[in-house]
């Protein structure tokens, strides 16, 4: 009884990695992985629905020959569910089809459900109906909120739960919502959700947010792996800083590494991107070694923006003004909205093959 007893205890404390040989995809304090092998997510993020689906395979066939073996993407509430009860769950919004898309090519999947993404996606991606429910208030411990939110990731589940690697599929990984230290502190609130992403999938939640201590501070959930984006160097060194709490550490993971960064309208706006800009160029081949050669993980943001069709484009506020998104969600990625490669893939993938 005795050995039984240390043998449990010993199991729960190493957590998510004590039964690496038949747990597909788990992690210890330094390595995700993967069918008991220690696991790089060499990522880029490619959001389905800003993508015509005819396109879906010929992207994803164009990341793997950069050098990528994980697809980070965001799923769109707004898309999928455009009206109280009415699912949508074909063309752009088959993300299932999507995933088994991925595999085919030989990639896995981390997914961003939300329910609230950010992405300079309109009132990053909720559904605009949300704003007429009596007593709503998103983002917060709130019951018609949650109660919406349960119904679109339960609906969303039963697409894509049957995809984890648990399963044979290739999803490794689910985002609990997005960057919610840039928001709130409501521990409550980000606690229900990881609840609910728990009751519906097997494989490890993640959390995304700045490399800041009141960033992590709002954003960490216990038991959930806490992640951070943006500079890499930053964010690994605050994740070590700050978090503390020992259910929430792990491997490290830049989960957004950004390329460049949007392009607004305005008469000061240009197009951004790093083609013909070598020293930015460099700049990135650096940091992306940095991270492989420090047994890190990363996700390119983006590696094909791809299109906010309609009226999905966003604003964001910056110094006290609004920055209105326009339609391309180019970001200058390495594979540029019409789906060519850019001097920034060539650089990665060169990287990538060292």
């Amino acid at each position: 009884m005795r050995s039984f007893w240390l043998l449990t205890s010993l199991a729960a404390i190493l957590g998510p990695a004590a039964c690496a040989d038949t747990v597909p995809f788990t992690y210890n304090r330094a390595d995700f992985l993967l069918h008991g092998k220690p696991y790089q997510m060499i990522g880029g993020q490619m959001d389905p629905q800003r993508i015509p689906n005819e396109y879906w395979r010929d992207r994803l066939s164009m990341a793997r020959a950069m050098g990528l073996n994980t697809i980070f993407s965001y799923i769109f509430w707004n898309d999928i569910e455009p009206s109280p009860g009415a699912w949508d769950f074909t063309g752009q919004n088959d993300i299932k089809k999507y995933f088994q898309i991925a595999q085919e090519e030989g990639l896995n999947i981390v997914f961003r459900p939300g329910p609230y993404i950010c992405g300079e996606r309109e009132w990053g991606g909720f559904p605009a109906w949300l704003s007429e429910v009596p007593a709503m208030a998103v983002r917060t411990n709130n019951k018609p909120f949650l109660d919406a939110s349960k119904a679109y990731l339960e609906h969303l589940a039963e697409e894509l739960a049957p995809l984890q690697v648990t399963k044979g599929g290739p999803i490794l990984m689910v985002q609990v919502k997005n960057e919610y230290g840039s928001f709130g502190n409501d521990h409550i609130y980000v606690a229900a959700l990881r609840d609910m992403l728990k009751s519906q999938y097997e494989v490890p939640l993640y959390t995304n947010d700045g490399g800041g201590e009141s960033y992590l501070a709002g954003g960490q959930i216990t038991g959930v792996l806490a992640e951070t984006d943006g500079d890499p160097k930053t964010g690994f060194e605050a994740r070590d800083k700050f978090v503390t709490d020992p259910t929430s550490l792990g491997p490290q993971l830049d989960g957004e590494y950004y390329v460049t960064w949007i392009d607004t309208w305005g008469s000061n706006s240009t197009h951004n991107t790093n083609d013909c800009n070598a020293a930015a160029l460099k700049s990135i081949q650096d940091d992306v070694a940095w991270v492989l050669t420090n047994k890190s993980s990363i996700s390119i943001y983006m590696f094909h923006g791809g299109t906010n069709m309609g009226f999905q484009n966003a604003g964001l506020w910056i110094s006290n003004a609004l920055a209105a998104v326009i339609s391309s969600y180019d970001y200058g990625a390495p594979l540029d909205e019409s789906g060519r490669p850019t001097e920034a893939y060539h650089a990665i993938r060169k990287t990538l093959r060292i």
